[in-house]
């Protein structure tokens, strides 16, 4: 998703930020990736979540913001929301409607059999 998005222009290295709305793993591996590529990162968790989780994102050099737990998920989102449409040159992945997402699981597949 990444990649795609620095292809498109979307993302450009020391100047965007990747803000990522999650309750998982996406979020850990978003901000390694904003630390290798020179992104600022910023990950939405719901104030559930543990604190090592929050600790590992933080450790990669990530912004974790904490959005109430009774808000769900849709808290996160909407949270992220917010801030895209506040931060210059930020851009939210939309892991579950982005196209770049399934179709790097079918490449994967296609070179090295189903995964």
């Amino acid at each position: 998703m990444v990649e795609d998005a620095e292809r498109r222009g979307v993302l450009i290295p020391g100047k965007s930020t990747i803000i990522e709305p999650t309750s998982g793993n996406t979020g850990i591996g978003l901000a390694l990736v904003s630390a290798v590529k020179g992104y600022s990162c910023i990950v939405m968790i719901p104030d559930s979540m543990s604190i090592e989780r929050r600790k590992i994102v933080s450790g990669y050099g990530a912004k974790v913001e904490l959005t109430p737990d009774e808000e769900g998920f849709e808290g996160t989102i909407k949270r992220a929301m917010q801030l895209v449409d506040k931060i210059p040159h930020s851009w939210i992945p939309l892991q579950f409607d982005n196209m770049a997402n399934p179709s790097i699981h079918k490449l994967l597949e296609k070179r090295y059999g189903r995964i």
